[in-house]
């Protein structure tokens, strides 16, 4: 049986370069005083030209090795509800210089778009994908001896699916416009498809934009405001979020609904003494009624 024979050149510097296989006799057997590296038979690769014990002067002609073998890792084959902007990922491979990936839409096992070099990267992020859609890829390792592809085969793709944003939905109450509000009072909307989590903003800014926070109501459609000023007007959105996007309520991130606070003051000087109030009846008559502090 033939022996491959692995051999590291010596670079200017004195370091050792990459190593190259040389298939061998069976029986050879060299030493390190009787060895050459040139081009023996003027394929511009390195051969060896040994002195072998057995079979006198040996020439070692350069086995090309490309890329080892590796596979894609993520988004796996037929992955489902995938971000609008994924990262694709796929294993290392020795005696690699670079990679390049290639993605596109038609399920033909080649690249209809154009191949792209990440370097020596292992992944790359994706952007402005369309949701709903259907996307193949594929990478390849290369080097100079030529190039190996993932999982096996050029024609080994992997698809995955882009989800969908959540479906259009609205708010409830209090509806647009609303006046006299109670300081402490609940918001409401519809519920959208496809929602992993609502989040609502309000603020007293009437610029279509949140000038406080976006605050999360979890998977609920609702929330509670508490601790609202009177005499104020108030502008509140709802936006329904998943790992594909994000859709506002009433189908615009500016369309906010407005509410005015009641007009009231809170009485500082009053003790109620019964639990009905006869407001016809003057203060120290007798029968029901209030007496001043």
């Amino acid at each position: 049986m033939a022996k491959r024979v692995g051999v590291y050149p010596q670079e200017n510097n004195g370091t050792l370069g990459s190593y190259s296989l040389y298939t061998s006799r069976s029986a050879a057997s060299y030493g390190p005083q009787g060895l050459a590296i040139g081009d023996i038979n003027q394929d511009n690769l390195p051969d060896v030209l040994m002195a072998d014990s057995n079979y006198g002067l040996v020439v070692l002609y350069h086995t090309p090795v490309i890329p080892a073998a590796f596979n894609k890792i993520s988004p796996t084959a037929g992955a489902v509800n995938q971000s609008l902007t994924p990262t694709l990922r796929w294993e290392s491979s020795t005696r690699t210089a670079s990679y390049e990936y290639c993605y596109d839409t038609v399920n033909n096992s080649i690249c209809d778009n154009t191949w792209e070099s990440t370097g020596t990267t292992t992944s790359v992020g994706l952007g402005s994908l369309t949701s709903g859609t259907t996307y193949y890829w594929q990478s390849r390792a290369i080097n100079t001896f030529g190039t190996t592809y993932a999982n096996g085969s050029d024609a080994n793709w992997n698809s995955f699916s882009t989800g969908n944003p959540p479906s259009a939905f609205n708010k409830g109450n209090p509806s647009n416009g609303s006046v006299n509000q109670l300081t402490s009072l609940t918001i409401d909307w519809g519920a959208a498809s496809g929602a992993s989590t609502y989040q609502y903003c309000f603020d007293t800014i009437n610029n279509n934009a949140c000038d406080s926070s976006w605050k999360s109501a979890g998977a609920n459609t609702n929330a509670s405001l508490n601790g609202l000023f009177g005499k104020t007007n108030y502008y509140w959105q709802v936006r329904a979020v998943n790992n594909v996007g994000t859709t506002y309520a009433n189908g615009s991130s500016t369309n906010w609904f407005s509410l005015a606070t009641e007009n009231f003051s809170s009485p500082t000087n009053i003790s109620l003494t019964n639990s009905a109030i006869n407001e016809n009846q003057p203060v120290g008559s007798s029968g029901k009624g209030y007496s001043q502090l």
